[in-house]
Order: C-alpha cells, then structure tokens, then sequence
C-alpha cells in the first residue's frame, strides 16, 4: 500500500495514529475524565480532529479505493 521508500514515514503515521490521538482521548475525553468533567482546550480538540481526518483521507487514498 505504500511505496518502499516511504516506509519510514508510514512507520511514523503508525506511530501518530496508535500514539496521537489515543492518549487524548484517553486522559482528558471520555475515560480520563474522572467524576468531575474537564474542560478539553478547542486547540487539542482541533488538533486531534485533524490529526484523525488527514489519516483516513491518507490511508484511503493509498488503498487505491475510488470515490464517487
């Protein structure tokens, strides 16, 4: 799916997609909260929504999968 001499930069996206956006969630979303919820920063959301968008539309684009 990815070109042999990319290979190192799809290590990296593994490494950002198991290790990016993961520990977010986990520490300040949904399992992190506690009993008290936290006030997540729009910056980190953002981040973590775009760090999660740019890694679909990669992978999507390198499986060869055509949209209509």
């Amino acid at each position: 799916m990815v070109p042999t001499y990319t290979q190192n930069q799809f290590t990296s996206l593994q490494n950002l997609i198991e290790s990016g956006v993961a520990p977010i969630r986990n520490k300040v979303g949904g399992h992190g909260q506690g009993q008290v919820p936290l006030d997540v920063d729009d910056g980190l959301t953002r981040y973590a929504l775009n760090l999660t968008g740019t890694n679909i539309i990669f992978l999507i684009e390198q499986s060869g999968i055509k949209s209509n």
